[in-house]
């Protein structure tokens, strides 16, 4: 059984959770590619023809985003201001994955919703998540602005 490898300083954190964003990115990037290349279809259908998906794929689309952010937003501000600065980043790593998954399940909903249909615009919603996803790229200034750090926290954030 291999041991979980649980960051110790900052620098550690940002290696990680960026490691875990290029993974999840790529994930669904290959994904995507392999089944478009299985399907081949290039059908772009903008009615809802008896197609229950039609409205399902974007509507979860749109709640995902909605309460991925939302999520992320109340968690963030539930950090205690008196925890150690790694506690307060291994809060920040569980909200940050959720509002990741709240983006990547919808994506993953609308590459296989494409493959069923073969209609290109549940592969056009997907591209969009994706796009979307990628720039949720974790940062140190963004860390920053999403969690309430003393500056001491902020100082060693940035020395590390």
């Amino acid at each position: 059984m291999a041991a979980i490898n649980i960051p110790r300083n900052p620098s550690e954190f940002m290696k990680s959770i960026s490691i875990l964003h290029i993974a999840l990115f790529a994930g669904q990037f290959m994904l995507a590619g392999i089944i478009f290349y299985l399907k081949g279809s290039y059908d772009l259908k903008l009615s809802s023809a008896n197609n229950i998906l039609f409205f399902i794929v974007p509507g979860i689309a749109i709640a995902g985003l909605y309460f991925g952010n939302k999520i992320y937003q109340q968690r963030n501000k539930k950090i205690p201001s008196e925890s150690t600065l790694m506690d307060k980043l291994e809060v920040y790593r569980g909200a940050y994955i959720l509002k990741l998954a709240m983006v990547e399940g919808p994506s993953i909903l609308a590459i296989m919703a494409y493959y069923v249909t073969g209609n290109l615009l549940y592969l056009l919603i997907a591209l969009f998540l994706m796009l979307y996803f990628f720039f949720l790229k974790p940062t140190l200034s963004t860390i920053e602005n999403d969690v309430n750090f003393s500056s001491n926290e902020k100082d060693q954030m940035r020395k590390n």
